[in-house]
């Protein structure tokens, strides 16, 4: 059941991160919402927010699921690959190749949440 298979990854299944020397558990990648970055939440809040954010990709993943399984059983398979391979692999090329391109005369371009690698790549 995908039930199982989301609870083996997210707590049993090691991956190693770029950047990192020893694998980990998906859940101990998660990084706490922080209550100094958002004052708005509390401490409380901030202490609850892995165990948060983990219910909310079940509920997601689940209805993702479900919802697929529901409306293309045979094919929504192969379409999670394909839009995994447009949207995330070699992410960081396309975006590269978009700046080099479309934006090799601004001056000044304003990216949000980017990863560390692509920041050092880009200067």
């Amino acid at each position: 059941s995908w039930w199982r298979q989301w609870r083996e990854f997210i707590f049993r299944t090691p991956l190693l991160i770029h950047g990192a020397t020893t694998p980990a558990p998906v859940y101990k990648l998660l990084s706490p919402i922080r209550h100094a970055k958002y004052p708005a939440i509390s401490e409380e809040e901030e202490r609850m927010s892995i165990p948060l954010e983990l219910l909310c990709l079940a509920v997601f993943d689940g209805v993702l699921v479900r919802t697929l399984s529901a409306l293309a059983p045979e094919s929504w398979q192969p379409l999670r690959g394909s839009l995994c391979e447009a949207l995330n692999r070699h992410k960081e090329d396309r975006v590269a190749a978009i700046l080099a391109g479309h934006y090799a005369d601004a001056d000044v371009v304003m990216l949000q949440e980017t990863s560390g690698s692509l920041a050092a790549r880009l200067r």
